[in-house]
């Protein structure tokens, strides 16, 4: 990223036919520089601007952009500027015309040209980013603008691991003979979520509103054990429009369907109010550079006794891994498969299963399938809302992937001008690099995987394909 886009950069900081067989990626494997009837050569357009989940900041600023800022396969240093904000995944979906209580009318984001996601749209969300603004401002009255109405595309780039963090009770531990200890002859014994359990606590339940109705072993160290037990479990969760939060809450689903969280809007969380009270990471507003993963792994940080669940780069990047036998801060274990049984193995968000330093080791999804994948032949135009690793068996069990958002031609959508088609160029190779094999490849250095890209699961060729559907002024 040149200087002048890191300047200009909003927040700039941190960040179903499922079956894709490795036999189409033959058909599939995106040539860099295709031209997709644009006028304008490769690398040859204009400053293009994003928005959408801060859950991918890191991988738009840290890895996509370098690498289509690389020779010789893409632009080199004289690349066209990318500028992302990531203001959230709700966000980035209002910026293409998504209606709700932040834009009643859908209207889209005059300067916005890309959108990007952790929850896919649903059939009603994309059919509102595809027609744009209604006739009335209350979301009424039909479609203002026929003329403006384009095809969208959902088209994964990254996935990655959502840690559950803890910043255990002061004064309390978990003790080295508890059947939930998973770190044996330390200071601090670290322990694991079991899927029922947590979901309990994560719904702020009075059945486990409390560390000892959490974990029941909870001892004292300089408080007493009573002190320990009776210490308030405290959710801090995002007050934002969040992708991390609705693929946390498709877990917390999963473990206790009976629960109804897929009735709850995306801030809410049942139980809201008394002993059992949410803290959020922008009270009493949610605003910019409050909203995103960061902030929530910031207050998680200053709430002793609290929960949270935070984005692998965010964790780590606030010293939630285990750096000492003391240490009362750290993402715990998960186990994998059903959460609403005991079986499965005991798994780490990060790759390599290590948490003992600081260290950048990827998130472990590599392996991961993900049910509710749409099928059809162009699966990136289909409902992505239903995508879930929730029941893996094999890696970390709470793997999300993360889309970008653009539609197949901006000329039908912004406008048929030079300058639109500059834009449209940009975005169009900006996304050829990411999808590529050199754009994913990079992914594993800020704690993302790479797109599975063979059998039985082919998601990298699937999103190479979309790519190549992007055009300028088609019929």
């Amino acid at each position: 990223m040149s200087a002048d886009s890191r300047a200009r950069r909003p927040g700039f900081g941190r960040l179903g036919l499922a079956l894709v067989v490795a036999a189409v990626a033959s058909l599939v494997i995106l040539v860099p520089g295709a031209s997709a009837n644009f006028t304008l050569a490769k690398c040859q357009g204009s400053t293009a601007d994003g928005r959408g989940a801060s859950f991918q900041d890191d991988a738009q600023v840290s890895v996509f952009e370098p690498n289509f800022r690389t020779l010789p396969l893409w632009c080199g240093p004289t690349a066209p500027d990318i500028t992302y904000d990531p203001a959230g995944s709700g966000a980035g979906r209002r910026a293409l015309g998504e209606r709700g209580s932040g834009n009643p009318q859908g209207l889209r984001d005059p300067n916005i040209r890309f959108g990007a996601t952790d929850e896919g749209p649903n059939a009603t969300q994309r059919s509102q980013m595809e027609l744009g603004p209604t006739v009335n401002p209350d979301g009424t009255g039909g479609d203002l603008t026929p003329t403006d109405n384009g095809q969208l595309r959902v088209i994964p780039v990254a996935q990655g691991s959502i840690a559950i963090a803890v910043n255990f009770p002061n004064g309390c531990a978990v003790p080295n003979t508890s059947p939930q200890a998973t770190d044996p002859g330390t200071a601090h014994i670290r322990f694991f979520a079991e899927g029922t359990a947590w979901e309990n606590a994560f719904a702020g339940d009075p059945s486990v509103d409390r560390w000892g109705e959490l974990l029941p072993t909870i001892v004292g160290t300089t408080k007493t054990t009573t002190q320990c037990q009776n210490v308030l479990v405290k959710r801090v969760v995002r007050c934002d429009s969040s992708g991390t939060t609705f693929e946390f809450k498709k877990w917390l689903a999963e473990a206790n369907p009976a629960r109804g969280w897929a009735a709850l809007g995306n801030v809410v969380w049942p139980n809201d109010a008394g002993t059992t009270v949410t803290v959020r990471a922008a009270p009493p507003t949610c605003s910019a550079p409050f909203a995103g993963n960061g902030p929530q792994a910031d207050k998680l940080k200053a709430t002793d006794g609290g929960i949270a669940y935070l984005v692998l780069g965010d964790a780590r990047d606030d010293a939630f891994f285990r750096s000492a036998g003391a240490d009362d801060k750290y993402w715990v274990k998960v186990r994998n498969g059903d959460p609403s049984t005991t079986t499965g193995s005991l798994r780490e968000p990060t790759k390599d299963q290590v948490v003992t330093d600081g260290t950048t080791k990827g998130a472990d999804c590599e392996l991961t399938f993900y049910n509710g994948v749409p099928g059809g032949g162009e699966p990136t135009l289909g409902d992505w809302s239903g995508a879930t690793a929730d029941r893996s068996t094999g890696p970390y069990p709470l793997c999300s992937l993360t889309y970008m958002l653009a539609f197949d031609d901006n000329a039908d959508v912004y406008g048929n001008t030079p300058a639109e088609e500059a834009e449209a160029r940009t975005v169009f190779d900006y996304l050829t690099s990411a999808v590529h094999p050199s754009g994913q490849a990079k992914l594993k250095t800020k704690d993302y995987a790479k797109l599975p890209s063979v059998a039985p699961q082919n998601l990298r060729g699937l999103a190479a394909q979309a790519v190549t559907r992007i055009n300028w002024a088609t019929p």
